[in-house]
């Protein structure tokens, strides 16, 4: 499993405070932006092809498609997030995961050569570079997101 973790430890006086005001039931709050990060990290796999660093994901070689997003079972889909406390881990147990996050350099385990079948065409090769495309992180423009959410949910609470 591949994930990012986030200690939401500057938010316990607010939630101290919601708690003796008997408004805080739960973890609605940490639940909340947990839950919005997942939402950011899907935006970015399925739209914006962009890395939490604002860099753009290169294209796929075979088809000139963005990179991380296909039909049928892919990392879109298992991005979840997982609360306890005052933290929250947001992460994958996609298989690929950490080769897209830091990218890879696959080679044979057994035999001379990878073989891949593209549209029709056998390929045979010694390695496969895949590049990095970092999906899990929290950009500038995520945080102050998670600094709009924070303060809706609490005005929702009160």
């Amino acid at each position: 499993m591949f994930k990012l973790e986030v200690d939401f430890k500057g938010l316990i006086p607010a939630i101290s405070k919601l708690e003796a005001l008997s408004l805080y039931s739960g973890h609605i709050l940490i639940e909340t932006l947990a839950r919005d990060i997942q939402s950011q990290t899907r935006e970015r796999i399925a739209n914006t092809h962009t890395g939490p660093d604002g860099e753009k994901w290169p294209v796929r070689k075979e088809d000139g498609k963005p990179a991380l997003f296909r039909t049928g079972h892919n990392l879109f889909d298992t991005i979840d997030y997982q609360v306890s406390g005052h933290r929250a881990e947001i992460g994958t147990g996609f298989k690929g995961a950490l080769a897209h996050q830091f990218g890879a350099v696959i080679v044979p385990k057994n035999g001379k050569a990878l073989v891949f079948n593209f549209g029709g065409k056998t390929v045979f090769t010694k390695k496969v570079t895949l590049p990095a495309r970092p999906f899990m992180g929290l950009s500038a423009a995520n945080i102050a997101d998670l600094h709009e959410v924070a303060a809706e949910t609490i005005g929702a609470l009160l």
